[in-house]
């Protein structure tokens, strides 16, 4: 019981932590950036931004959103490839979440 409570415990201040990291007024835009693959030749076609670093989570490797998020290129916060990234509209209680596909250093690819 007391090793169940303790997991219990420091799964709760996990949670807490990232709470920390929660930002409000960031801006989410449409990408400039979209790479995709050719379905006949496998290769990647469209413009690729050199700000993004990574690589690809599947074969449609196409960044759909870009979000600024200031402190990133001092990993505050940490986000790496494949975390997922949940974005509230204004004061909306539903969340929307969305896969980090590029990471750039002021902004990450959803």
């Amino acid at each position: 019981q007391r090793f169940h409570d303790l997991l219990y415990i420091e799964e709760h201040q996990l949670a807490l932590d990232l709470r920390y990291y929660d930002m409000v007024d960031v801006k989410l835009a449409p990408s400039v950036t979209l790479r995709t693959r050719n379905k006949r030749s496998g290769r990647r076609t469209g413009r690729s931004d050199s700000a993004w670093h990574g690589g690809s989570l599947d074969d449609e490797d196409s960044v759909l959103y870009a979000l600024f998020l200031p402190g990133l290129c001092e990993n505050r916060p940490s986000v790496l490839l494949g975390d997922s990234v949940i974005v509230h509209r204004g004061k909306e209680t539903t969340g929307y979440e969305g896969k980090v596909r590029a990471v750039g250093l002021n902004e990450v690819g959803l």
